[in-house]
C-alpha cells in the first residue's frame, strides 16, 4: 500500500467518495488524487451521489490538475442495486487499490471489492453525532473486516468511531488531515473586505468559515450575541461574519436579524478563497456540533488569528493539527 515509492511503477488508483460536494472530506479527496497524479499514478475518482452542477471548485480544479476521468453512480438515495454497478466499473478499470471517503462510500467499496483481489483503504473523517445514524455504526461494524486499512482524521474521529462500532481502537490507524498553508491577506485587502462587510466602524471582527448546515453549530453561535453584547464597551461595535452557503441561511439570517445593536452580522456567502479569509479576523470561531477534524480551525490558525472551539466540539475532544502540505 506504499504508493510514494514509484519504482513500483505507476498505479491505477481509485477514489471513492459519497458526493462531492466543498467539504473537508472533498478537500482531502482532492489533494489525494492530485498528489497521486502529479507523481505518476492514474486517478479515477468516483461519487455515488450525482456530480454537482458546473462551476464545483472541487471538480473543475480536479480536471484543472489533470484528474479528469470523474464518474458518478448517480445515486439518489441508498440504493444497493448500484453496488453491482461500481463492481463492474472497479472490475474494468483493475486498480490495485480503491480508497473510500465517508460511510457510504467505505460499505461500497468494502462489499464491491470482495473476491476482486483489490486492496481497500477506507477514511473515517466525522464523529457522527445524529441519533437517526445509528444504523451507519451496525452496518460499519459488519463489514468492517473487508476493508485492509481503516484511518481515521484524528485521536478524536477514532475513538469515537471505535467506541460506537465496539471495533478495537488499535484497528483504526490515525492519519492526521494536512492543509496547503493559504496566502495571508495583505492590509489592503483586508480592509477592503471589511468595508465591503459594512464593517468599518467595528473595533473587533469575529468571523467563522464554514456551510451553513446544523453541523456547524452556527444557530448556537448566534443565540449567544446577546450574552456578548453586554461585554462589549459602551460605545463600540463589533462584528460576526460566517462565510458559507448552505440549508440553514433563511434560518441564520432570521437568527442575524435579532442581533444586539452592538453586534453587526454578515452572511455575506460562499468564497471559494475562505481559506485566506480568517487572516481578517480578529477572532476567529468553530462553533460545530461535531467535527472529526476541522480544516477550517487548521486554516484559521495557520494565520495566527486566536481561535475557539465551541462547547460542543470541545466534548468530543477534538484535537486539531496543523500540518503543512
Amino acid at each position: 500500500l506504499v504508493l510514494h515509492d514509484n519504482s513500483r511503477g505507476a498505479m491505477k488508483i481509485v477514489q471513492l467518495i459519497t458526493e462531492i460536494g466543498e467539504g473537508g472530506a472533498e478537500k482531502i479527496l482532492f489533494s489525494i488524487a492530485v498528489h497521486l497524479q502529479t507523481t505518476g499514478h492514474s486517478v479515477t475518482v468516483i461519487s455515488l451521489k450525482p456530480l454537482p452542477p458546473p462551476g464545483n471548485r472541487i471538480v473543475d480544479s480536479l480536471k484543472f490538475a489533470g484528474v479528469t476521468d470523474i464518474r458518478s453512480l448517480n445515486m439518489s438515495r441508498l440504493d444497493f442495486q448500484r453496488l453491482f454497478l461500481l463492481r463492474r466499473e472497479l472490475l474494468e478499470l483493475k486498480p490495485p487499490l480503491v480508497h473510500s471517503h465517508l460511510f457510504h462510500a467505505n460499505v461500497f467499496a468494502r462489499l464491491a471489492c470482495v473476491f476482486s483481489g483489490i486492496k481497500v483503504v477506507n477514511s473515517i473523517h466525522i464523529a457522527e453525532r445524529r441519533m437517526d445514524r445509528f444504523w451507519h455504526f451496525v452496518i460499519d461494524r459488519l463489514t468492517f473486516f473487508l476493508c485492509d486499512v481503516s484511518t481515521a482524521v484524528s485521536v478524536a474521529a477514532r475513538n469515537f468511531h471505535a467506541a460506537r462500532t465496539l471495533i478495537s481502537q488499535d484497528s483504526i490507524k490515525v492519519v492526521y488531515n494536512g492543509i496547503s498553508l493559504p496566502e495571508k491577506l495583505n492590509s489592503q485587502e483586508i480592509d477592503a473586505l471589511r468595508k465591503d462587510w459594512g464593517m468599518e466602524s467595528c473595533s473587533k471582527l469575529i468571523g467563522s468559515t464554514g456551510r451553513l448546515e446544523p453541523q456547524k453549530g452556527y444557530d448556537i453561535l448566534l443565540k449567544m450575541l446577546s450574552a456578548l453584547s453586554v461585554k462589549v464597551p459602551q460605545g463600540e461595535k463589533w462584528g460576526l461574519v460566517i462565510v458559507g452557503e448552505g440549508s440553514e441561511r433563511a434560518h441564520l439570517e432570521k437568527l442575524a436579524a435579532e442581533a444586539p445593536e452592538n453586534i453587526i452580522v454578515k452572511l455575506p456567502g460562499y468564497r471559494p478563497d475562505a481559506a485566506r479569509i480568517p487572516g481578517a479576523f480578529d477572532l476567529f470561531i468553530m462553533p460545530s456540533r461535531y467535527e472529526g477534524f476541522g480544516l477550517v480551525l487548521a486554516e484559521a490558525m495557520s494565520h495566527g488569528v486566536p481561535a475557539q472551539i465551541g462547547r460542543a466540539s470541545c466534548r468530543e475532544r477534538v484535537k486539531i493539527s496543523v500540518v503543512g502540505v
